[in-house]
């Protein structure tokens, strides 16, 4: 389907102003729509609804608040991190000791301990 301005060039008439308007707002409002939409979806997988109207109100672009989505993610769980030891938070007890530390591989291995814990146990 033609838009109403190639009609018109076609026809060698003067374009229709109005309609020409008509056009791109109606196509504003669909790309507002959609955008609203996305983030809406974004912020909902995030669990951060309450943060919707914020970034709709700043003119945010769903790529946008997709990244600041993800540095709130980053420094919640940086947060949560804060002051924890990891060398023996995932250590089982009795073995941080200086075999385990000199491990390169001793938080993998103690992932792989934990799964391994774990695959008896289903709920």
């Amino acid at each position: 389907m033609q838009s109403t301005t190639e009609a018109d060039a076609n026809r060698g008439t003067p374009p229709d102003l109005d309609a020409i308007r008509k056009e791109a707002t109606d196509a504003a409002k669909a790309s507002a729509a959609a955008s609203v939409s996305q983030i809406n979806a974004l912020c909902l997988i995030a669990g951060a609804k309450e943060l919707v109207g914020d970034f709709i109100a700043q003119g945010l672009t769903p790529a946008q608040v997709s990244e600041k989505l993800i540095e709130r993610k980053i420094k919640a769980e940086a947060d949560a991190l804060q002051g924890k030891d990891l060398n023996t938070e995932f250590l089982p007890q009795g073995q941080a000791g200086k075999d385990a530390m000199n491990n390169p591989n001793r938080l993998m291995d103690a992932v792989k301990r934990r799964i391994k814990g774990r695959e008896g146990v289903r709920s």
